[in-house]
């Protein structure tokens, strides 16, 4: 009977060392995390199997090119402590600060201790692109009340970012400069600040629009463009449209002069990306494309990049851009345009003006060299209406 009382106590005391010894274990509560959308989601990071905690301190690892945190709350674990104590809570640095960390620290104000599961932290995250990224657990530091370090083991969270966001790169042919393989930023005193596309042939009536000083703060913008995305190559199938920025490089960006554009509610799938310009030949994406492709798509480099047979023009060896001389923006070069080029040449014109074909503020006979070797081939869109 005594050695059955010792074996019951040693039995006993080895348990309660087994679970003070176990070891905590620090998650995400999604995995993976899958984003479609810019609205920040929330995340909990739990821990669960821990005994007599007192505090912790985190270090989280992230890429900011691609997200944001956009805020951070307590968990419930320590407030929901057995005596209703108080507790500190920290993180740094801020979230508006350029930092690829953040360190986040919890304690308990008081003597008391939290043992089991629950959520230690609560944060919010927002996507910026398209992409594949980690969520990293860097580093932890979990202790109890007598400033013993708990064993945790954690794993990182892996984000899939899908956004419907497309930041394609064109050039036109008007604004190209070949000795810079880049455009021309003439029109920027003249440039509209909302969008000019809410007139026939494009009849777009969205709101788009920047200060009257944002020009003056983003010196690299050539010209308003229109976007479209389509289900298939026919006008009839167009889902969504958005105008945007063309930047010097070719790149086409949102309202902020710096993001790619953002469609929105849009479905992430497959699609055709058109661009259209006031007075340069719409082109289209050669075949419907995930918008991973397209926020980096490029149809610079090839013919083939395009839609229809030879849809561009060759700018230099191997560069490709959209063909100017539409003055009347109807997806044909004809003596049409002409006619409405020949006023504003005889007047000397100058300003914002669908006639100024090389888009440098100007209607000069330079602009008639743009539009003559086009007019002479019948230079068309190739993109379906």
């Amino acid at each position: 009977m005594k050695n059955n009382i010792y074996l019951v106590l040693f039995l006993f005391a080895v348990s309660i060392s087994m679970v003070q010894g176990q070891t905590a274990y620090l998650s995400f509560n999604s995995q993976p995390l899958q984003i479609n959308d810019i609205q920040p989601v929330e995340v909990l990071l739990q821990i669960n199997d821990v005994n007599n905690l007192f505090g912790g301190s985190i270090v989280l690892q992230y890429d900011k090119q691609i997200i944001n945190i956009t805020d951070v709350q307590q968990g419930s674990l320590l407030i929901d402590n057995p005596a209703n104590e108080g507790v500190f809570f920290e993180y740094s640095p801020a979230l508006n600060i350029q930092a690829d960390t953040m360190q986040i620290d919890q304690s308990i104000l008081g003597s008391s201790t939290v043992s089991g599961s629950g959520t230690f932290i609560r944060l919010k995250i927002a996507a910026k692109k398209s992409g594949s990224t980690t969520l990293g657990i860097k580093s932890i530091r979990m202790r109890d009340n007598e400033n013993n370090i708990i064993d945790v083991n954690s794993t990182n969270l892996t984000i899939n970012i899908l956004l419907p966001m497309v930041k394609p790169k064109v050039l036109l042919q008007g604004g190209y400069n070949s000795s810079t393989n880049k455009m021309n930023v003439n029109l920027l005193s003249v440039l509209p600040t909302a969008q000019p596309f809410n007139i026939a042939p494009f009849n777009y009536n969205g709101t788009e629009n920047v200060a009257a000083s944002f020009f003056q703060q983003h010196t690299n913008i050539v010209d308003w463009v229109l976007l479209e995305l389509r289900t298939d190559i026919s006008s009839s199938s167009i889902i969504s449209r958005r105008a945007g920025f063309l930047l010097e490089s070719g790149e086409i960006v949102d309202m902020d002069g710096t993001n790619p554009i953002y469609f929105g509610s849009v479905t992430p799938e497959n699609y055709f990306l058109v661009v259209k310009h006031r007075n340069h030949l719409a082109i289209m994406t050669s075949s419907a494309k995930s918008f991973s492709d397209l926020s980096t798509y490029d149809f610079t480099t090839s013919q083939t990049q395009a839609y229809g047979n030879n849809p561009m023009v060759e700018l230099g060896v191997g560069i490709f851009g959209m063909a100017s001389g539409d003055a009347n923006s109807d997806g044909n070069i004809t003596s049409t345009d002409f006619n409405i080029f020949s006023p504003s040449f005889n007047n000397i014109s100058s300003g914002y003006l669908n006639s100024d074909f090389n888009l440098d503020l100007n209607v000069t006979s330079t602009d008639f060299n743009y539009f003559n070797p086009n007019f002479i081939r019948i230079l068309s869109t190739q993109v379906p209406n």
